[in-house]
């Protein structure tokens, strides 16, 4: 079957699929949940605290599907459970995200709670979903299915986002992240999220399964049988046990950028801007460099991730390109160690730099 052929309903569906659960990473894990999280959920809590709880969030749900993930993977080679578990763990994500529109200001155990079951109900639904490919197509069409699904995946989360955004910026910002706005902008993913899984729900088919008539015991034989013949084939068991390390660190760094932004010192609205554009623009083969947002703060002022010395040290490299900025360089220089006690201590963004700086990001 050539992959010029026009897509077959079966395969739109699965497509759409990854158009509407890309929403959940981009808002809810990436962008605008943990500004929730931080700035109403857990206001009341030291940032350091609250990031670490967070963190410690996302790892608990990671460890949940670790732990589940082979024996659901063995479970689900038989008949029909592969869809049962799909609508079983899409249902619990969708029930979640709708549940954090009722998490009020101080209710940060009750938020991450939440955030755990839906995050875990979202990758329990990926790891059928995925597994629904080999149904839905032929192994000629396999790659550009799913090219098809992570290519579409990534403008699906950015449509829902930009909805989002509309809410919270016209609520305005002056006294911080709007929570009304900000809730029904977690209705919207959810929303978006079951309109494009109708399709998936109604059209994916399970037509390759095992033949037993206790899928159970089947299920834990056959995961068994796997792990002992692993020595039987190293290089992909190395190759798996690789991409676990480095999926899992770009996992953390989705999840937890915004949160240590935030503790840096990074506004709200630069932050909503910013580091989603950086996730979309990134994979398409773009320059990594997030832009301006608008905000008075120099957008890429700072590395992401730089320790506090080399961040003071890219501010007086950018400002020294600039021939008008030789006094704010000097003063710069001579607060060097000032500048990053206070970095450290999350007292001081680099504002009285921003005109220069700007200038020399500019060009």
């Amino acid at each position: 079957m050539s992959s010029k052929q026009p897509l077959t309903k079966e395969e739109r569906s699965w497509i759409l699929y990854d158009a509407g659960n890309s929403a959940f990473v981009l808002v809810m894990i990436t962008a605008i949940m943990p500004l929730f999280y931080k700035d109403v959920a857990a206001a009341h809590l030291p940032g350091a605290v609250s990031t670490a709880y967070w963190g410690y969030a996302n790892s608990t749900s990671s460890l949940i599907l670790a732990l589940l993930s082979p024996f659901l993977g063995a479970l689900a080679d038989y008949r029909q459970r592969k869809k049962f578990f799909f609508l079983s763990f899409l249902f619990l994500g969708l029930s979640f995200n709708f549940a954090l529109c009722f998490v009020g200001v101080g209710q940060w155990l009750l938020c991450l709670a939440f955030f755990i079951i839906a995050k875990v109900g979202w990758a329990g639904a990926n790891i059928f979903y995925d597994a629904f490919l080999v149904d839905v197509t032929s192994r000629e069409r396999m790659d550009t299915i799913s090219t098809y699904g992570y290519g579409f995946g990534y403008i699906g989360s950015v449509i829902p986002f930009l909805v989002v955004i509309g809410l919270i910026l016209s609520a305005g910002m002056a006294d911080g992240l709007p929570v009304t706005a900000t809730r029904l902008g977690f209705v919207c993913v959810a929303l978006w999220w079951l309109a494009l899984a109708v399709p998936a729900m109604k059209n994916l088919r399970q037509q390759r399964f095992a033949q037993t008539e206790m899928p159970t015991a089947g299920g834990f034989a056959r995961l068994w049988q796997t792990f002992k013949e692993i020595r039987k084939h190293k290089q992909v068991f190395i190759f798996l046990l690789a991409y676990f390390f480095y999926i899992d660190g770009v996992g953390t760094i989705i999840s937890m950028a915004t949160a240590y932004g935030r503790d840096l010192g990074f506004g709200v609205t630069l932050l909503i801007l910013v580091l989603p554009i950086a996730c979309v623009t990134e994979k398409p083969g773009g320059e990594d460099r997030a832009g301006e947002s608008g905000s008075a703060a120099p957008a890429t002022a700072r590395p992401a991730g730089a320790s506090c010395e080399a961040a003071v040290d890219h501010l007086i490299k950018l400002a020294r390109g600039e021939k008008d900025c030789e006094d704010q360089v000097k003063d710069l220089e001579g607060r060097r160690v000032q500048l990053v006690s206070r970095c450290r201590s999350q007292r001081e963004t680099f504002g009285t730099m921003e005109d220069c700086l700007l200038r020399a990001e500019d060009r």
